[in-house]
């Protein structure tokens, strides 16, 4: 968000010594918390299968179960049918998964078909793509960063105050959305896998629904949406605003008196 407001500025010639900075600052960010975010996943994706393996499955549309000796293919794309337990097609790797899973060519990956239907995810295409997506946007962030980074090493002795040129910046504005979207497609992985179960093997989730009226469910659902509605559409607004006029440099910072060493309540009386 920082480094695509700061680009948008820089395109069209407004501040650009301030948001060079600005944008400086983004993609050193970014280039630190890039390479941590990939640890991470990789330590929360092995987890997952120790943890939630239906759940894994699902993401990675991986139907049987392979040996120890075996390595499970990677599926890149695939579109999972749950009614034939199978991929009507798939564009895989071999040993990919083995090799994600257990850091190794070979190794056992649970499959769904170990997990009788009623115990496997609904929509397995959506937590298939969306955790794709996910993941994709994270690397094409990740990219812009490094690109970005190479670029701005070469181009730090070239006295254009914009530093990046034209086409780099307006893929920073095209980034803006890609961190609220993965996010989203991430909530939709986490909530949509680990159906159908409210707490994985102990509770489903048909048993752990309130006993609320239909009607009364309906009604604060739609207030909710009503109110964040009208939340989001000030937030444009204002947002717009700020956005349109951008910042004012030759503010001057508010001036406070020193505080007085003098406390009238600790002053003697005669």
């Amino acid at each position: 968000m920082v480094g695509g407001i700061s680009a948008w500025y820089m395109l069209h010639n407004r501040h650009t010594l301030l948001f060079r900075k600005s944008l400086g600052m983004a993609l050193v960010g970014l280039l630190l918390a890039a390479p941590l975010q990939i640890v991470v996943g990789d330590i929360a994706g092995l987890q997952l299968f120790h943890t939630q393996p239906a759940k894994a499955a699902a993401i990675e549309a991986h139907w049987d179960t392979n040996p120890d000796t075996e390595g499970a293919e990677w599926n890149i794309i695939a579109w999972p049918d749950k009614a034939s337990q199978n991929n009507t097609w798939a564009l895989s790797i071999p040993h990919g998964l083995s090799l994600i899973v257990n850091h190794s060519l070979v190794g056992k990956v649970v499959g769904l078909k170990d997990f009788v239907p009623a115990d496997q995810p609904p929509a397995i295409p959506l937590i298939f793509y969306t955790f794709r997506v996910m993941i994709g946007l994270g690397f094409a962030m990740t990219g812009l960063a490094l690109v970005s980074a190479i670029v701005w090493w070469r181009r730090r002795k070239i006295a254009d105050d914009s530093i990046l040129p034209v086409w780099l910046l307006k893929c920073w504005v095209v980034a803006i959305p890609m961190g609220y979207i993965a996010t989203e497609c991430g909530w939709v992985v986490r909530e949509v896998g680990r159906q159908p179960w409210a707490v994985y093997g102990l509770l489903r989730t048909e048993h752990a629904v309130s006993h609320l009226p239909a009607t009364a469910v309906a009604t604060s659902l739609v207030l909710f949406v009503a109110i964040y509605t009208l939340l989001l559409g000030l937030f444009l607004l204002f947002a717009r605003r700020i956005f349109m006029n951008g910042p004012d440099i030759n503010q001057q910072l508010p001036m406070y008196a020193p505080i007085s060493n003098t406390n009238t309540l600790l002053e003697n009386k005669d």
